[in-house]
């Protein structure tokens, strides 16, 4: 009887070596992976990488080899994107619908031409009136004509000052010669030049990233 008891007990022990214990390694490991840390690299034999990481946003405010990007910058290394230096023309330039209807990066200076007073017979060229003893602020003017629809943006070089004692008001089809005293007393005002083909601004498309 007591031969059968020490067999057994000894049985038992040989069978509960034989069971497989967790590994502390493994488990160390599990606790310690934690989330996963976006700032880390990737490491593909890591089980808590995700299996499809996003890639970074494209940048759009890139130069090209005639526009050049413009930003402002601070002492402490801080930057914003300005806007758009066209190289061909030599100025800075903004994107808008031109005369043409397409988008055209055109001169970021410019003044409004009255859209009422011509300084011709044949109210072709608008007169820019700017605030006495000033000189004009821009090298352009912009009327608002071009493509009827679209009504894109005319730009004109900014001429010389306007001293004619008559200057011209459009009135429907007609083009009528009025007196400009009481104007070139309390304004400069200062004549504009034919139009600017829109085809010498830089043509950009629009796309959805």
């Amino acid at each position: 009887m007591r031969l059968s008891f020490v067999l057994a007990t000894f049985v038992l022990t040989a069978c509960a070596k034989d069971q497989i214990s967790p590994d502390p390694s493994a488990t160390n490991s599990a606790k310690d992976a934690g989330p996963h840390d976006p700032n880390k690299p990737s490491d593909p034999s890591d089980p808590s990488t995700p299996s499809n990481p996003s890639t970074p946003g494209e940048d759009t405010n890139v130069s090209g080899s005639r526009l050049k990007r413009r930003v402002y910058k601070g002492a402490d290394g801080s930057q914003q994107f300005a806007g758009w230096f066209d190289s061909e023309r030599n100025e800075n330039c903004d994107i808008h619908t031109a005369a043409d209807g397409k988008l055209r990066c055109l001169p970021a200076s410019f003044v409004f031409a009255n859209s009422s007073y011509f300084s011709d017979s044949n109210c072709a060229f608008p007169i820019y009136i700017g605030t006495k003893g000033c000189t004009p602020p821009a090298a352009y003017s912009v009327d608002g004509g071009g493509q009827t629809c679209n009504r894109g943006y005319v730009i004109r070089p900014i001429g010389t000052a306007f001293t004619s004692p008559n200057f011209y008001l459009k009135n429907g089809a007609a083009c009528v010669s009025q007196d400009a005293s009481a104007w070139l007393s309390a304004y400069d005002l200062y004549s504009t030049g034919a139009e600017i083909p829109a085809s010498s601004f830089f043509e950009v498309t629009e796309s959805h990233l």
